[in-house]
């Protein structure tokens, strides 16, 4: 073998385990940066006197938990694209089966027995940055348990990023499955309004695993698709990704696309509506509070950021105002939800409700329900 071969065979195989020993130091960041520190998302533009006022009692350690275990990759679901992976956490804990749990081990398959509801919605219904118990599905089912003639089941469905489209498709799958609810409860509002398009989130890495297996792709796209899948090509994507950006700009183009959230909103409803009527179940839809809406809290450490990151949805509330019916008893508006000289924030970051917050509003839709099962719950008494 000549000196030039083995110089070469070295050189290859030195290349090989400098790649092997590179990944093997960005696995280790990813494990530091998913269990150690807070997601990137979640802390962008904090400090610590923000942290400190939604967190409040609250060690240094035990909020980064809370924060790490909030933000965890998500898994691929057929019909609805991904889901959060099952995980067992200090504070958050999801199923094998897809929601999370709420404090209380409710059974899977639901008891036929019981009052089962299931809520859909996407992180803010999920519940990031608060504990199993304090979810406003998790708060729902115990004021609901105090207050109607059966035990009452309420299934936390709410996922990042989820919304009407994946929501109506999800509560579909569920009830071919027959898994049937008394209730099913759309809390909605904010990624309607901020999605552009009716494209899910990941759709365009779908897109291009996809495109890869279907075509004839150059070698080249393959070695790049494998690389941008290792741990070093994770971290330096998440390295690039921007920390704080705009959802939905403001604009001609996204004003007509608000627009079209509306009809979207509108049609997923009355189909969701009809479904729900041919199962027996009793659908309530909720408008959600946005801090950008009907919202005006100065001391909020988070406002200014929500008012960049959430820009536009604002305008699609008020086109969303303008179809509101007093009469609709299937629609609950809590846009107006915001409590009025409240010293304390609703929020324990630009969007995700804080514990008490997320019991008013569990309280409201409990009421709600209440009325629209009179035979399964009594009246509210004050």
């Amino acid at each position: 073998m000549s000196r030039a071969v083995r110089r070469g065979i070295v050189v290859t195989a030195g290349g090989c385990a400098l790649l092997v020993f590179a990944d093997l130091v960005a696995a280790g960041g990813l494990w530091l940066r998913d269990r150690v520190a807070p997601a990137q998302a979640v802390v962008a533009h904090r400090t610590d006197s923000a942290l400190t006022l939604a967190y409040p009692g609250w060690t240094k350690r035990d909020i980064r938990t809370i924060l790490a275990e909030s933000y965890r990759p998500m898994e691929y679901e057929p019909l609805t694209g991904f889901r959060p992976r099952a995980s067992s956490g200090r504070f958050i804990n999801v199923s094998a089966s897809g929601f999370r749990e709420g404090g209380t081990h409710d059974p899977w398959p639901p008891d036929s027995g019981a009052l089962n509801v299931f809520v859909f919605g996407g992180s803010t219904t999920f519940g990031t940055g608060i504990r199993d118990a304090e979810t406003i599905p998790a708060r729902m089912e115990a004021h609901l348990g105090s207050r109607c003639n059966r035990v009452a089941h309420v299934y936390n469905f709410g996922r990042d990023s989820y919304y009407s489209t994946q929501e109506r498709i999800l509560f579909e799958h569920l009830l071919t499955e027959r898994l049937v609810p008394g209730a099913a409860v759309f809390i909605d509002g904010l990624n309607d309004g901020s999605a552009t398009g009716d494209t899910p989130a990941f759709s365009s890495e779908f897109r291009e695993v996809f495109d890869f297996m279907q075509t004839r792709t150059p070698w080249w796209r393959g070695i790049a698709l494998a690389a941008s899948s290792t741990a070093l090509g994770r971290l330096v994507r998440g390295l690039r990704a921007p920390r704080l950006s705009p959802m939905f700009a403001d604009s001609a183009a996204a004003g007509r696309e608000r627009s079209r959230n509306v009809e979207r909103w509108l049609a997923s409803r009355a189909m969701i509506g009809g479904v729900a009527k041919t199962q027996g179940v009793v659908p309530l839809f909720v408008v959600q509070p946005v801090p950008v809406y009907h919202y005006d809290f100065a001391a909020d450490p988070f406002a200014a950021d929500a008012r960049l990151q959430l820009a536009g949805v604002a305008r699609f509330y008020e086109m969303l105002a303008r179809e509101r019916s007093d009469t609709a008893a299937d629609v609950l508006w809590l846009a107006d939800a915001h409590p009025s000289g409240s010293t304390k924030t609703p929020y324990v970051d630009t969007m995700h409700y804080a514990p008490w917050f997320a019991d008013t509003i569990a309280r409201a839709i409990t009421d709600a329900l209440v009325r629209r099962l009179p035979g399964a719950c009594a009246p509210h008494s004050r």
